[in-house]
Order: structure tokens, then C-alpha cells, then sequence
């Protein structure tokens, strides 16, 4: 028989206390930290599953691949992978689904309370000497903000949405939600347009999955319907959002402050326009951690 050949295209993004007993068992495991476009065909000659996460996939990739049956992705999105280009060959394609629900929830909260309470900029406060013996008390005209009894819209209603609008009504929010999908079946919630949406939020959290109906869904015509006090946080897909046309509204004061944890590139480019912006009380940036 046959030894089946499985490739683990990003070790990294795994983490090192991910046991790979259960694919050792399965056949020979050939494990690289990261894979780049131009090593990708290489790696996927002579292979009959591969398992990725976040590294793009598409027909040029797959080009060796006349042996591959499978690609197993540790996400719960498929956005990286060229779907077309795998059923022309034939090759499977398969993802987790609902697995990250608590904790991409969870991140949510932490970037929205984290923007609100200014927590970063209070650590720092602190850890250089602003709070010692001489301390003025000047540093308390920074305003902190509470989500009770404001405006919480979801963008997105899946299992994750859902658990944010949980999360945010027990934090005493007014939660609605626009689903780019049209689903407005959530009856404990008020479904509205993007456009109503985006104009009566106080918090805008994006949920949705990364498609051709969500890519650039929020742009500079959306971030001129919003709040100029509103918050925008994004744990979905960073090509949901225009990431230039956001560093705009953030440096305008079109909008307060924004919480990502993904971003368009991943890892970010040094030139990114988001990366200019050093103030964490209208910008925290976390590296895909929810």
C-alpha cells in the first residue's frame, strides 16, 4: 500500500503545542513553517493532503498538484482558496467550522473595551512614571466610555455575530444588525439596512464572511454615514474594509477609533497607512489572534 503524503504548509501559524500525533498516524508528514506563492507548487507535488490556514491557493499553486486530493484549512473561512481552481481538479476541500466562536467573541470585547476604557494608553501611563508620587491627576481628563446604553450594530449574524450581540446586550447594549446575506431571521434582534446601520451605531463589529457580496464593503462612502464618536471593529476578514479609505477616517476624525484584528495583509506591509497611526486610543491592531 501506498504511504499517504500529507504537507503542513504553516507549522507557525498552528503553534508549537499543537500535537501532531494524529496526522503522523495518518502517513508521512512533511512539516515547513511557512510557505510562500513560488515555494507553493513545489510543495504540493507528490502530495495527497495538504494542510493550510491563511496562505492563498489558487491555480498557479496548484499546478503540480496532479496527486492531491484534499486540502484541509484550519479556519473556519475558504476565502483563501480558489475554489474553481480545486474542483477543475478534483481536489476536496475542507474547513472547521464554528471552532473559534468563544474566542473570536471574546477578542471582539477585548479590542471594544480595550478602545473604550483607553487601556492600552493607561498601562503606558503608568509603566513610564506618569503615576508616582508627583501625579497631577491631569491624566483623568482622558474620557473613559461604557457600552451600557449605547448602540451596538453587527454586521454579520452567523454564530460568531450572534455570540457578540450575546455578549453585548449582557454589557446592557442596544444590539441590531445588518446580514449582507439578507437573513433577518433573529427575532431577539432588530435587523436594519447597512445604511441605518451604520448611522444610528455607536459600536459597528463586522462578522461576515470575505466574498465577492463583503469585499470593500466599508469604504469611505460608509465611514461618511457613521458617528463621528462611533467605533469600528473588525474580526472577520480584513478585505472587508478599505483599509486606506479607514486610516482616512480615522485621521480625520470621520470616525473615533477602530479595533482589527485582521487586516488585508497578513503579516502587515511597513508601509501599511494603518501602521502610521500610533495613538491606541483610535487605533489597536492585534496579529490575527481571535
Amino acid at each position: 500500500m501506498t504511504t499517504m503524503k500529507i504537507a503542513l504548509l504553516e507549522r507557525q501559524s498552528l503553534g508549537e503545542q499543537a500535537d501532531l500525533s494524529p496526522l503522523k498516524q495518518l502517513g508521512e508528514v512533511q512539516t515547513y513553517a511557512t510557505t510562500s506563492a513560488e515555494e507553493l507548487p513545489d510543495r504540493l507535488h507528490d502530495i495527497d493532503i495538504a494542510v493550510s490556514n491563511k496562505i492563498p491557493i489558487d491555480a498557479a499553486g496548484l499546478a503540480k498538484a496532479n496527486r492531491l486530493k484534499l486540502i484541509c484549512l484550519s479556519a473556519t473561512g475558504t476565502d483563501s482558496v480558489d475554489l474553481s481552481a480545486t474542483q477543475a481538479k478534483g481536489i476536496a476541500v475542507a474547513n472547521i467550522t464554528n471552532y473559534s466562536t468563544d474566542a473570536v467573541a471574546q477578542q471582539t470585547m477585548a479590542l471594544a473595551l480595550g478602545l473604550l476604557t483607553n487601556l492600552v494608553g493607561f498601562d503606558r501611563f503608568v509603566k513610564t512614571g506618569g503615576y508616582t508620587d508627583n501625579y497631577s491627576g491631569d491624566y483623568y481628563q482622558n474620557t473613559i466610555h461604557e457600552i451600557a446604553g449605547h448602540q451596538w450594530g453587527i454586521i454579520g449574524m452567523g454564530h460568531i455575530g450572534q455570540k457578540v450581540a450575546q455578549l453585548a446586550t449582557a454589557f446592557g447594549a442596544q444590539v441590531s444588525y445588518f446580514s449582507p446575506t439578507g437573513n433577518t431571521t433573529h427575532n431577539n434582534y432588530q435587523a436594519k439596512s447597512l445604511e441605518q446601520l451604520l448611522t444610528t451605531s455607536d459600536i459597528v463589529s463586522v462578522h461576515t464572511k470575505y466574498s465577492k457580496l463583503t469585499a470593500d464593503l466599508l469604504a469611505k462612502p460608509q465611514f461618511e454615514l457613521m458617528k463621528p464618536t462611533a467605533m469600528l471593529l473588525n474580526v472577520s476578514r480584513g478585505r472587508v474594509i478599505n483599509e486606506n479609505d479607514l486610516a482616512w477616517a480615522l485621521n480625520t476624525g470621520q470616525i473615533a477609533a477602530a479595533g482589527l484584528d485582521v487586516t488585508r495583509h497578513e503579516p502587515m506591509h511597513a508601509d501599511d497607512a494603518l501602521l502610521q497611526i500610533q495613538d491606541s486610543r483610535k487605533l489597536i491592531i492585534t496579529p490575527h489572534i481571535g
